[in-house]
C-alpha cells in the first residue's frame, strides 16, 4: 500500500492529458446534471448532505466531476467517483434510501446509467487512463473497471418490482 500512495502522490490533483490534450469527461453529463440538481434541491440533499449519507454519495456523483474537477479527469477524482457508485449501489440494492426518494432516485439512476463508467468517461479515455497512467504502478496493474454484475441488476430489479 506505501508503494501504492507514493506512486500516485505525484497524480493525485494533477489534470490527467493525452497528447497535450485535457483529458474531460464526457459533455453529456451537463444535461443529467441540470436534471440531477431538481432532485438535490427537491430534497434539500445540498443541505443535509451526510443525513442520511445516500444523499452524500447521489450528490458526490456530480459534485466529483462539476464543483471538484471542472470537467476534468484528476485520478483521485475519479477513483472517489467509483467509490461514491459503488456505496450507492449498495444504499440502492439494499432498498435503505429514504422512503420517499425511493422511487425518484433509482429511477433517475438507472435512465442515466449513473453507477456505470462510460456514462463519465468514454472507453477510449479510460483506454488512455490505463494504459498512460494506471499500467506502471508497482504492486499490480489497477484498471478501471467497465463493467458491471448482471446478478446485481437482476436483484434490484426484482425488489423495485416488489415496491410497486
Amino acid at each position: 500500500m506505501e508503494q501504492l500512495e507514493s506512486d500516485t502522490k505525484d497524480l493525485k490533483d494533477r489534470v490527467l492529458t493525452h497528447s497535450d490534450k485535457v483529458l474531460l469527461y464526457n459533455d453529456s453529463l451537463k444535461s443529467i446534471y441540470f436534471e440531477m440538481n431538481k432532485i438535490i434541491l427537491q430534497f434539500q440533499m445540498d443541505k443535509s448532505e451526510f443525513d442520511p449519507k445516500s444523499n452524500h454519495f447521489f450528490c458526490q456523483l456530480m459534485n466529483l466531476v462539476d464543483k471538484k474537477s471542472n470537467f476534468e479527469i484528476k485520478i483521485n477524482k475519479i477513483m472517489q467517483l467509483g467509490f461514491n457508485a459503488g456505496q450507492l449501489s449498495v444504499f440502492l440494492e439494499r432498498l435503505t434510501l429514504p422512503q420517499d426518494r425511493i422511487f425518484i432516485m433509482t429511477n433517475f439512476i438507472e435512465s442515466n446509467n449513473m453507477l456505470e463508467l462510460e456514462t463519465y468517461v468514454s472507453k477510449e479515455t479510460q483506454d488512455i487512463i490505463n494504459n498512460h497512467y494506471l499500467k506502471n504502478f508497482k504492486g499490480g496493474k489497477f484498471n478501471l473497471i467497465r463493467r458491471q454484475s448482471k446478478q446485481n441488476k437482476k436483484r434490484r430489479s426484482i425488489k423495485r418490482s416488489k415496491l410497486k
